[in-house]
This record gives structure tokens, C-alpha cells and sequence, in this order.
């Protein structure tokens, strides 16, 4: 995202560090800004996107004459104007310093505002019948967002479960047991009804008393919901180096299966191969079956 200048709010193109006597201020500037303000204190250039203001470009005020080409009258006058010089480059640092403030206080309002247009889109699209993956895109945007993630993990698990009726697969099936369990139990936002009587539906009935005492109910245990988020941050955690371990494993089981069997194998042993991947890597098969079709992406 472009930066501003601080201080007249145009493209900045430079970030400088400004020194006038002993105070410093670290601030991006446009093009004419620099020259501007190169003339009022020290400019250094730190880093550019202009061909004509270089990294490493300094900007040095004018030099005051020496004491032997000024009269006495003049340096009584310079020396009256010194504290106006002060108090001009102090209210100068001032109003950057507002300006960067303000600047980063109205980042954090667009911020605050992508965050709830992101939030919308994701309860609308939670209500229709067959999505897109938009819903996907927005989570790995905000995988922290407490709505976000939520409404995520319904959906996923609602879709695995469409998809269990179709194929009957039991890894169908279990995919989306994982995505209901990393619900949260105790879940009060947006659509909360309807995701709560998902859920239940979902996981069986348990009722667990913790170590302190205090009693965790509702479909799930405790340790069933941490570990179902547990795996979920180790996936969104990985690198792309990780996947492509993961990958690399992948093909070398392939190869081995196919060794076993005397030529090439097909996917005869896939299932037996993901199962290894998972307990290998401490993810669910379905992050294994994403890593594995982006595979050359990494």
C-alpha cells in the first residue's frame, strides 16, 4: 500500500530521517517535500522509489556566514532570532508528528472497516445453499477473527458432510466431525443458532468434569476442541518449504508403494498414503489433499 507524505498527504516516494539540532524524526515525504524540508533542517534519504532522490542522498540547510563577515548589529539580531527558530522548528516537528498520528489513527479505522465489510460477506455467504471458496479466501485473511473462523469451520464441515452423502466416504465424514469439533462450543456470534444446532447435531453429547472442577459439556470435551485447534494452527502456520516436505514425502511413499507392487500402483495405496501424511505431519487429510494439489506451487 503507498505511502503518504506526512505532510502533503501526496504519494510519498522517499522515507527520510530529518535532523535539526538534537531532534530527529523518521517520516516519508514526497518528492518536493524532501527539497522543501531539506532547506529548513537536515534531510537524509533511507530508502527511495524516485531515480532522482537515491538511497543515501543528504539535503543540508543553507551555512550560516562565519562571525567575521557579520556586524555586531547582525549578530545581535541572529542571536535574538535563535528561540523563534527553536519554537518554529519544534511547532515544524509538531505538526509531522500529528500528521504521521493521524495518519496511522485513520489506518486503523479503514482497517476496522475492511475487517466488518469481510465479516458481512462471510455471514451472507454462510446462508447460501452452494459457495464459492470466497469464504475460504476472507479466513485466510483473518484466520484469527473470532466470527471469521467460526462461520469458517461451519461451512467446511457442512460441505464435508455434502460431500460424505454423495461418496459415502468415511474420510468425508470425519473431516467434517474435525471441522465441527473446532467450533467453538460456546459460540455467540453472528448466526450462533444456527451454527450451535449444527454443531450439536454433528458430535456426540458428552459431559466432562476438568481437573479444577469446573464441568465442559455440550457435544465436545475440552481436549477434543484444543486439539481440533491445534491442528488447525500447524496448518496455517506452515511454509512453503513445510508443504513441500510434505509433498516430497507424499511422492516418496508413492514410490515405495510402487516398488512394493512390482510397477506403477495408481492410487491404490492413496488412502493408506494420506493416513501416513497425516500422522507424519499432525495435520487432517484434507490439509494434506490441499498441500498435495498445490504441489507445484512451492
Amino acid at each position: 500500500m503507498p505511502k503518504e507524505c506526512a505532510v502533503c498527504k501526496q504519494t510519498a516516494v522517499v522515507a527520510a530521517r530529518i535532523t535539526r539540532g538534537e531532534q530527529i524524526a523518521n517520516i516519508y515525504l514526497c518528492e518536493n517535500c524532501v527539497r522543501r524540508v531539506g532547506k529548513q533542517a537536515k534531510v537524509e534519504v533511507l530508502g527511495s522509489a524516485s531515480p532522482t532522490l537515491p538511497k543515501g542522498t543528504v539535503f543540508l540547510p543553507p551555512v550560516e556566514e562565519t562571525d567575521s563577515t557579520i556586524s555586531n548589529a547582525e549578530k545581535t539580531k541572529t542571536k535574538k532570532s535563535k528561540p523563534y527558530i527553536i519554537i518554529t522548528l519544534m511547532v515544524f516537528i509538531g505538526i509531522i508528528s500529528w500528521i504521521v498520528i493521524a495518519a496511522l489513527v485513520n489506518r486503523g479505522v479503514q482497517e476496522k472497516v475492511k475487517l466488518t465489510e469481510a465479516r458481512d460477506i462471510v455471514i451472507v455467504e454462510s446462508q447460501k445453499e452452494t459457495r464459492d471458496n470466497t469464504i475460504e479466501k476472507i479466513y485466510k485473511e483473518y484466520p484469527s477473527d473470532y466470527v471469521i473462523k467460526n462461520l469458517y469451520f461451519y461451512t467446511q464441515s457442512m460441505d464435508c458432510y455434502k460431500l460424505y452423502e454423495i461418496d459415502n466416504s468415511d474420510t468425508f465424514l470425519s473431516e467434517s466431525i474435525l471441522y465441527a469439533q473446532k467450533i467453538d462450543p460456546n459460540y455467540s456470534g453472528p448466526l450462533d443458532d444456527v451454527v450451535c444446532a449444527y454443531r450439536n447435531k454433528m458430535l456426540p453429547s458428552t459431559s466432562t468434569t476438568e481437573s479444577n472442577g469446573t464441568s465442559f459439556s455440550n457435544n465436545t470435551t475440552k481436549k477434543e476442541h484444543e486439539k481440533a485447534l491445534s491442528e488447525e494452527d500447524r496448518y496455517n502456520a506452515l511454509t512453503d518449504r513445510d508443504k513441500k516436505k510434505i509433498c516430497d514425502f507424499i511422492d516418496e511413499r508413492y514410490a515405495y508403494y510402487d516398488s512394493i507392487s512390482g510397477g506403477y500402483a495408481g492410487d491404490k495405496y492413496s488412502d493408506t498414503i494420506w493416513k501416513e501424511a497425516s500422522e507424519k505431519f499432525q495435520l487432517s487429510e484434507s490439509h494434506i489433499s490441499i498441500i498435495w494439489m498445490n504441489k507445484y506451487k512451492y
